[in-house]
């Protein structure tokens, strides 16, 4: 599996911070994090110069959502699967191998993970194994959500990218 992950980022460095720290393990093995900084002013541009391991793509203002994920598919045009993912999620060890092997089970070619949304207000790993077992093997198709979802490269190919016309934050991923 070779798999590029895209977040695009706008400020909230605190966010982009964990997320990156999650995706540590990933980086070392080989998958490439491409971070689209849409014009970020509270020190996230400062920060992403100083790490190793992602490949920052640096807009001087906000492009938007749809923008920024076609810059970062782009910047990953060689991945075999790419994650479009939301800079405010945590994710547990061995997710995209399991996201990516639940879609080759079930023949998909978009797919979300199960997702919590709540303020993150508990221990993360331990819960995060719990859920990750309990929903194992759980599948709801048509229902892939932007926050995160992994898209197979040959998707693309097919149906074009995200469409820029939608303003900032307008079910681009919807449309896609």
């Amino acid at each position: 599996m070779h798999a590029a992950v895209v977040i695009p980022v706008l400020n909230q460095l605190a966010y982009t911070q964990a997320c990156v720290k999650c995706l540590q393990a990933d980086i070392a093995a080989g998958v490439r994090v491409v971070i689209v900084d849409n014009g970020s002013t509270d020190g996230t541009g400062d920060w992403l110069k100083t790490q190793r391991g992602l490949v920052v793509v640096s807009n001087e203002t906000n492009r938007g959502c749809a923008p920024a994920w076609n810059q970062g598919v782009r910047a990953a045009a060689d991945a075999e699967w790419i994650v479009i993912l939301n800079n405010d999620v945590l994710l547990p060890a061995g997710w995209i191998s399991a996201l990516v092997n639940a879609a080759a089970r079930e023949g998909l070619d978009v797919v979300s993970p199960a997702m919590r949304e709540r303020d993150q207000n508990y221990p993360f790993s331990e819960y995060a194994a719990d859920f990750v077992k309990r929903m194992s093997g759980v599948v709801r198709r048509d229902a892939a959500h932007g926050v995160c979802f992994a898209v197979k490269h040959e998707v693309f190919a097919k149906v074009g990218e995200f469409d820029e016309g939608f303003r900032i934050g307008q079910f681009e991923d919807s449309d896609f």
